[in-house]
């Protein structure tokens, strides 16, 4: 019996979180579905799904990106391929998808891994205008289904996947001292592209008054991107420069065991695989949510929520986490991982993606 054809477009696969969902997906798909990646910004990911046997083509225009002949291929390469469902991810390649799936009459699946209005006001008309030809809309989490549904009443319900992640295994021993950190400082980490979006400077801020009170309280931030000079910049003006570690362009995998305190301090998050992987190996999480909500931590159960972009209150409660350091990890952090165990693993989130495709092949096939 022949497989069902499934193409999944995505606009990257640089490093990143839903990249790595896609991968994910992909390599638990590979027994049911006859699969294809389309992509439009090369990555390390390309040469992973090629590992897994996955064909991916690239697509681009002719004298920019988007022009009306990427337009063109995209649509050519779609309507060769002839895939039972599509399934796309990231702001661009659900918008392109969209036009060449509408018009080739193949079901598709569009997923939101953040909230809308971090894309833009065009970008977000563009999204709208188009956001009925999709089939299936899906988001990873209620947070991000609900930044749509300020924008726009989707013509069809969204459905909730929320990401997951493999039981993630360090690769390698790590000590504090390989980075120069003695082994009774209090590490504060941080994991993600170092972008506006993610805002590493209301860290930094906060670090430095926290540094005021604790003095053997040192930062690691484990990423990398355009704003790495910014950010070593800041840390220099905040005269903290010692005090915080750049580690660039490596699996954050190997340092979450050194953090004796995570925290995410951008607002504009989906499902963050960083957190997950932070609450797995039982680090106290300090997240940023408005009135203290946030997708994945419940405050004060299984992290702590501060509110976004206070800096002072941030401060403040690294500081209760390095004062009651051992009440917080006995309270805090087996809830944290009990969670990951329960409702965050990648098999919950494969299953579900994959009962959906299956779905959509079946509605095809009618």
């Amino acid at each position: 019996m022949s497989k069902n054809r499934l193409v999944h477009v995505t606009s990257s696969l640089q490093m990143g979180g839903a990249e790595s969902i896609l991968f994910t997906i992909v390599k638990h798909l590979q027994a049911t579905f006859d699969q294809m990646v389309v992509y439009f910004h090369d990555g390390p990911f390309v040469q992973k799904i090629e590992q897994l046997g996955v064909r991916t083509i690239k697509i681009s225009g002719y004298f920019c990106l988007y022009d009306p002949i990427f337009f063109w291929r995209l649509f050519n390469e779609l309507k060769a391929c002839n895939p039972d469902v599509i399934h796309s991810l990231l702001w661009a390649a659900n918008v392109s998808s969209r036009l060449c799936a509408y018009a080739l009459k193949i079901p598709m699946v569009n997923v939101y891994h953040n909230n809308v209005e971090q894309d833009g006001l065009f970008r977000i008309m563009l999204d709208r205008l188009t956001a009925s030809m999709c089939d299936q809309p899906v988001a990873v989490s209620e947070q991000v289904v609900q930044s749509v549904k300020n924008y726009w009443q989707p013509a069809k319900q969204i459905e909730v996947i929320t990401n997951g992640i493999n039981v993630p295994q360090v690769e390698l021993n790590i000590a504090k001292k390989d980075l120069g950190i003695a082994d009774d400082n209090f590490v504060i980490g941080a994991v993600g592209r170092f972008v506006p979006v993610k805002s590493f400077d209301i860290l930094l801020k906060a670090a430095a008054r926290v540094i005021l009170r604790h003095a053997h309280v040192q930062v690691i931030l484990v990423g990398g991107g355009q704003e790495e000079g910014a950010l070593r910049q800041l840390a220099h003006d905040l005269k903290i420069a010692d005090r915080v570690h750049f580690v660039v362009g490596v699996s954050a995998i190997n340092y979450y065991p050194l953090f004796d305190c995570f925290v995410q301090s951008s607002s504009k998050e989906g499902v963050s695989l960083a957190l997950l992987e932070a609450m797995f190996f039982e680090c106290p999480c300090v997240v940023m949510g408005d009135f203290f909500v946030h997708s994945v931590i419940t405050h004060g159960v299984d992290g702590l929520v501060c509110e976004t972009g206070n800096v002072e209150q941030l401060a403040s409660i690294i500081c209760s986490v390095v004062e009651q350091k051992d009440y917080v990890v006995n309270n805090l952090t087996k809830n944290a991982k009990e969670a990951i165990v329960s409702r965050y693993t990648s098999l919950h989130m494969n299953q579900k993606y994959e009962k959906l495709f299956s779905k959509l092949c079946s509605k095809s096939a009618m």
